[in-house]
């Protein structure tokens, strides 16, 4: 679902936040358009952060 609009340009940088578990999951079913376009991966659960608080969980990501 996702590839189309990862061809579209839909998608300047994608950021795959995940617990363990589901991440390497998730890995499995990306297709090659999308894991091209992953800035990185973080394997945390982060349902329970508040939306201001993510950048800071996300900061090292972002920095590259």
């Amino acid at each position: 679902m996702i590839s189309p609009r990862v061809s579209a340009g839909h998608f300047a940088r994608l950021v795959l936040v995940a617990g363990p578990q589901m991440l390497g999951d998730l890995r499995e079913a990306l297709s090659p358009p999308v894991r091209a376009a992953l800035l990185g991966e973080l394997d945390k659960t982060l349902t329970e952060v508040a939306l201001a608080d993510l950048p800071e969980h996300l900061a090292d990501i972002l920095a590259s």
